[in-house]
């Protein structure tokens, strides 16, 4: 299924050297044990193995003719197959090649064993790697071991510790969200039966005047820039549609602790905000979305999947459970961007970057 596919797409204009790009792709693969691990199921019961390190090959196509929207294709089909999980690493590379100083790379992985902020660090790590393999150097010296690898982390959260906590945490939530609605839009078409998957964004960018002010009222008021967009969005949709008691969703990247702020994993979360709007001031409903969002991170262990298995709520297949809006800040927006020494990169066709790992979460 497609759906659970994080898809980053590369051109590459200038010389690029396709053996010092195959020696950081294999040094990936070695330096994470993730990115070699297959997952199956047996007699009922969720198995992962991790596999021996190979020498993981860059497929390339040849794509000579040059035609954009060929080369665009090609990598939407690659970008949409899905992983055989018993039997394939969660990730895979092609190269399409254009012309002698035409590139596109694509790189697609599981949201298993990776999210947004993980392809980040990879990013970084090929692009170290690639420089590395070009000067006759060993990659992986160039990087510390890994300080735990993701099923370590796993294995950890089960300890008695962690469990207690985890339940302690668990009741806020069941106490926030076992009343509470959904924020959603009015529509002007009927819902499909089922998720179709198709999702869109519309970008806005706050700058100048308009940034000073919203940084001046932020410093005024004690509040963080997305405690204040965030009311303000609740605010937009309670015109909208009057709902005065809704839950929008967020996205942790639950990536604090230095062990795993340069490993790989699924560690995204999604957290569910309740907000109501009452008949106040909106410096008062901004402090509101400040106190909520303060919660929220303080009960930021517990995964979006035990929320909902606690509050059994009837299932709808046409739409999500719990979350139907999803407001998420972005402070870096570099994030998912690939620099390789001695060429020019720019992304090709990412805009669904951003809508997958927000939506698909």
């Amino acid at each position: 299924m497609n759906q659970y596919l994080l898809p980053l797409a590369v051109r590459i204009r200038g010389p690029l050297q396709l053996a010092a790009l195959q020696s950081a792709v294999q040094a990936l693969e070695h330096h994470y044990e993730s990115l070699c691990t297959t997952f199956a199921t047996v007699e009922g019961a969720n198995v992962h193995a991790v596999q021996s390190p190979h020498a993981k090959e860059v497929n390339v196509i040849d794509m000579l003719t040059g035609d954009e929207q060929g080369v665009a294709a090609a990598a939407r089909q690659d970008q949409t197959t899905p992983f055989d999980l018993r039997t394939e690493s969660r990730w895979r590379a092609s190269i399409y090649h254009i012309s002698k100083d035409d590139h596109v790379l694509s790189i697609v992985m599981h949201y298993v064993v990776s999210d947004l902020w993980s392809i980040n660090v990879i990013m970084n790590e090929l692009a170290m790697f690639y420089s590395a393999s070009m000067r006759g150097l060993d990659p992986l010296s160039q990087v510390p071991p890994v300080p735990i690898e993701y099923r370590e982390l796993s294995l950890w959260q089960r300890q008695q510790a962690q469990v207690s906590k985890h339940h302690q945490q668990l009741s806020y939530w069941v106490a926030q969200l076992q009343t509470s609605r959904p924020a959603e839009l009015l529509c002007d078409k009927p819902r499909p039966a089922t998720l179709s998957g198709q999702i869109d964004t519309r970008s806005l960018k706050i700058g100048g005047p308009l940034y000073a002010d919203l940084h001046q009222f932020c410093q005024l008021h004690g509040v963080t820039r997305f405690a204040a967009l965030l009311a303000a969005f609740r605010v937009t949709h309670f015109r909208l549609t009057g709902q005065d008691d809704a839950i929008i969703g967020t996205v942790n990247a639950n990536c604090d602790r230095w062990e795993v702020k340069d490993t790989t994993g699924f560690f995204v979360n999604m957290q569910c905000l309740r907000l109501t709007v009452r008949e106040e001031s909106f410096e008062e409903l901004v402090q509101q979305v400040q106190a909520v969002v303060v919660a929220s991170h303080a009960n930021a262990d517990v995964p979006f999947e035990s929320v909902i298995s606690e509050l059994k709520n009837d299932r709808d297949l046409s739409r999500r459970p719990l979350v139907q809006l999803v407001f998420a800040m972005h402070s870096k927006p570099e994030l998912g961007q690939l620099r390789l020494e001695g060429v020019e990169t720019e992304n090709f066709g990412n805009r669904e970057l951003w809508k997958h790992s927000i939506l698909k979460v």
